[in-house]
C-alpha cells in the first residue's frame, strides 16, 4: 500500500490530530503534545448556542447534513445552517465574518492567504471519509493502483487500454483550484507527482457538476473524476457512476473507517487558533469530538473517528406513514398494459362546463357540467382541506431560516379555486398564497374520474402489477435518473432547496402528489408526477432566508411502458458526425422500435440541417388517442418533421 503524503505548515496551521480516546465527557490525549480540551456541557446543560452564532458557521456542500445534525441535537433546529462552498468557507474564516467551518483540509493557497493576515488555523479532524474516484457504469475498468492514478492525472497515461480497459482515450476531469476535493486529490492521489494543466472545460466548479459529466458524457467510457466518498453515496448519488477500487480496496463506510482504503481523509472542524477558549465555535468544537456526537454524526452516514460509535443509521422513516415496506413494494391499479384510457377533453374545456364558488363559511358549490356525482366529490374534498387561514400555514417551522422584517409572521392569505379536466379525469386545485412577495404557501390538487367519481390514487397511474413506488423513490431525488430534475436544478429556484437527510422514500399511499398530463420542461411537453414536500418533511428543505415555508415540488416524468398516462422518460443527447442530436426513450426500460423509428428520423433530419439539432418533443391528447410530435430547429424556424399516433404501444 502507498504511504500517504503528511502535510503541515507548523507556523500556520495546528492540527490536532488524535483520533483514539474520545470520550463523553470531552477530549482526551495521549502524551503526543496534544492538549486536551474542557469538559463539554451535555445539550441538557445547553451549549451557548444562539441564532447569531449559528450564522457564524459555514463549511462544504458535504457536511451540511453533518451539520444540520449537530444543530437538531443540541438546539432542537437546523434553522439558520447556510453553508457556501470549501474555498469560500476558508475566506470567510480568515475574513473573520465566520468563527467555525466544517470543511475538507485547507489548501497551500489558503494557508497562505491565513498567513498573510496573520492568521493561524487550528484544524481537528471530527469525521472521516475519503477522495474516490469514479467512472461511468459503461467503463469496464473496476480499479486502479496508486501510481496508475498518479500516471493517468500526469499524462503518462493517455489510453485506457493501458490500464485494462476499452481502447479509448482517457478523459481526466480535476476540480477547480481550493476546491475541497481537488486539495484532497493534490494532498493524497498526487503527493509529489505534478498532475498536467486541465483546461476550464473539464475543472468543473461544483460537485455535482463533475459527477453529472461522469455520468452523463457523451463518450461515458472515457470520463475519469473524483469526489468525497459521502457526497456520492449520500447527497448527489448517480446510479449510473461506480467508484473505483484503489490499490485493490474498494471504498466503503468500513475501509474508510479501518482505514485501509488508501485514500482515506478527514472532515475537519476549523477556526482561528486565537478563538477565546469559552467562545460558542470552542463549546460546539469540544461536543464534535465527544462519544455523543460522533453518534449523532454516524446516524447521518459520516464515519465516526472511532469505529466504536458507529451506530445504525437515523431513518427518517414515518413521514406521511412511511415504513420500509410501504417505500419499496406496490402493485399498480391502471389497467392492463396497453390500454390507454379516454381522449375525451371532459367538461371544463371552454371554461363553461365547471365552477366552484364558497361563501367563506366552509361549504362549496362546484359545477361539473353533466356530471353531478363528480361535482359532489369534489365539493367534498374542498370542505374536507384544512382551512386556508390556519396557523401553522402562516408560521414558519423553526428549522427554516429567519424572516426578514418584512416577512414577520402572520402573513395574511388567500386562496384560490380552480379546475380543469383532461383524458377522462377532472381536476380540482387549491392554492394558498401569501401577500406580497410571499408568493405560493401550500398547493393541493386532486383529480377525479368522471366514469365513477373515483378519487385517482397514486396506484392508478401505473399498470396492474408495476411496483411503481419502488420506481418513484428510486428516481424522484436522484439526479442521475430524474431528468426533470437535472433541468429544475439548472433554474435558481431549484438549487436553493438543500437536501436534509437521505431519502428513504416516500409511501405507496402518498396524497402528495399530482398527476399533470402535459408539462412542459426544457426537453419535453409529456405527463409528470408532481411530488409536495411539506415545509414538516425530513429530506429537503429551501435555503431563503425570507417568505413563510412552503411546499417544495419535485417532478418525476411517466415513462410510457410503466403508466397509462406515461409519455416521454427522458430526451438523450448522442453524437452524429459532429452534431449533437436528441434522442427521445419513452419507456424506464430504455428505448423501444417505435423510439427507434423516430430517432432516425431525428438522425436524418439532422444530417440534412446540420443546425437542427435540438428536438422539441410534445406529447399531446387528441380525438385518435395519445400523440407525440418532435419538432426540430433549424436556424430561427423549427419545423415539425414526424407525428405519432399511440393509441395501442404494446
Amino acid at each position: 500500500m502507498r504511504q500517504r503524503p503528511i502535510w503541515m505548515v507548523a507556523v500556520v496551521i495546528a492540527m490536532v490530530l488524535g483520533i483514539n480516546g474520545c470520550t463523553g465527557s470531552g477530549v482526551e490525549r495521549d502524551g503526543d503534545g496534544a492538549k486536551s480540551s474542557s469538559p463539554v456541557p451535555s445539550p441538557s446543560e445547553g451549549l451557548d448556542l444562539t441564532d447569531e452564532f449559528v450564522q457564524r458557521i459555514d463549511g462544504s456542500t458535504a457536511t451540511i447534513p453533518l451539520a444540520t445534525a449537530a444543530m437538531q441535537a443540541l438546539r432542537g433546529t437546523a434553522a439558520g445552517v447556510e453553508f457556501n462552498t470549501t474555498p469560500d468557507a476558508y475566506q470567510n474564516l480568515i475574513n473573520q465574518e465566520k468563527d467555525l467551518i466544517f470543511v475538507t483540509a485547507p489548501s497551500g493557497d489558503e494557508l497562505a492567504q491565513a498567513a498573510a493576515k496573520g492568521i493561524e488555523l487550528e484544524v481537528v479532524p471530527i469525521v472521516k471519509d475519503g477522495l474516490v474516484f469514479l467512472v461511468n457504469e459503461a467503463n469496464p475498468v473496476d480499479g486502479l493502483s496508486g501510481q496508475q492514478v498518479q500516471d493517468i492525472y500526469s499524462g503518462q497515461i493517455t489510453n485506457w487500454s493501458g490500464v485494462g480497459g476499452s481502447d479509448l482515450g482517457i478523459v481526466a476531469y480535476q476540480r477547480t483550484v481550493n476546491s475541497g476535493s481537488q486539495t484532497l486529490f493534490l494532498q493524497l492521489a498526487m503527493a509529489d507527482t505534478t498532475p498536467m494543466d486541465a483546461p476550464i472545460e473539464i475543472r468543473p466548479a461544483r460537485m455535482e457538476d463533475l459527477i453529472n459529466v461522469v455520468s452523463a458524457f457523451d463518450n461515458s467510457e472515457q470520463a475519469l473524476g473524483f469526489s468525497v466518498f459521502y457526497y456520492t453515496q449520500e447527497m448527489y448519488v448517480k446510479d449510473n457512476v461506480k467508484l473505483l477500487a484503489i490499490d485493490q480496496i474498494t471504498p466503503s463506510r468500513q475501509t474508510i473507517a479501518d482505514g485501509s482504503y488508501p485514500y482515506s481523509s478527514y472532515y475537519y472542524a476549523v477556526l482561528r487558533s486565537d478563538e477565546p477558549a469559552e467562545s460558542p465555535a470552542r463549546q460546539l468544537l469540544a461536543w464534535c469530538l465527544t462519544d455523543q456526537a460522533q453518534q449523532v454524526f454516524s446516524t447521518v452516514n459520516y464515519v465516526p473517528l472511532d469505529q466504536a460509535n458507529i451506530v445504525e443509521p437515523d431513518s427518517t422513516y414515518g413521514y406521511l406513514g412511511s415504513t420500509v415496506e410501504n417505500t419499496t413494494q406496490s402493485s399498480g391499479t391502471g389497467g392492463p398494459a396497453g390500454v390507454i384510457p379516454t381522449s375525451d377533453p371532459g367538461p371544463c374545456v371552454g371554461g363553461d362546463g365547471c365552477s366552484v364558488t364558497t361563501d367563506g363559511s366552509g361549504k362549496f358549490q362546484v359545477e361539473v357540467s353533466g356530471y353531478p356525482h363528480v361535482a359532489a366529490a369534489v365539493a367534498a374534498w374542498y370542505e374536507a382541506l384544512p382551512p386556508a387561514d390556519l396557523p401553522e400555514l402562516t408560521r414558519a417551522p423553526e428549522r427554516y431560516l429567519a424572516w426578514t422584517d418584512n416577512f414577520n409572521p402572520p402573513v395574511p392569505t388567500w386562496a384560490n379555486y380552480d379546475m380543469s379536466s383532461i383524458r377522462g379525469l377532472v381536476y380540482a386545485e387549491r392554492a394558498i398564497w401569501g401577500e406580497g412577495f410571499a408568493g405560493l404557501i401550500r398547493a393541493d390538487v386532486v383529480a377525479f374520474r368522471l366514469t365513477d367519481a373515483h378519487r385517482m390514487a397514486l396506484s392508478d397511474y401505473f399498470y396492474d402489477g408495476v411496483n411503481y413506488i419502488d420506481f418513484i423513490n428510486s428516481n424522484l431525488l436522484n439526479e442521475g435518473t430524474n431528468q426533470c430534475l437535472v433541468e429544475c436544478l439548472r433554474r435558481d429556484g431549484c438549487r436553493e432547496n438543500q437536501r436534509m437527510a437521505p431519502f428513504t422514500g416516500l409511501p405507496a399511499t402518498t396524497t402528495d402528489f399530482v398527476m399533470w398530463p402535459e408539462t412542459n420542461y426544457e426537453y419535453a411537453q409529456t405527463a409528470t408526477l408532481t411530488f409536495y414536500f411539506r415545509p414538516d418533511n425530513p429530506f429537503l428543505v429551501p435555503n431563503l432566508d425570507w417568505g413563510p415555508p412552503a411546499d417544495i415540488l419535485v417532478d418525476l416524468y411517466l415513462p410510457a411502458d410503466l403508466s397509462p398516462y406515461g409519455g416521454i422518460w427522458r430526451v438523450d443527447q448522442a453524437q452524429l458526425g459532429g452534431v449533437t442530436v436528441d434522442h427521445i426513450v419513452s419507456g424506464v426500460n430504455g428505448p423501444d422500435q417505435r423510439d427507434d423509428q423516430i430517432n432516425q428520423q431525428i438522425d436524418q433530419f439532422a444530417s440534412q440541417h446540420p443546425k437542427g439539432h435540438h428536438a422539441n418533443v410534445y406529447t399531446q391528447t387528441e380525438p385518435e388517442g395519445i400523440t407525440l410530435t418532435v419538432a426540430m430547429d433549424q436556424g430561427s424556424e423549427t419545423k415539425t418533421f414526424n407525428y405519432l399516433t399511440w393509441p395501442d404501444r404494446f
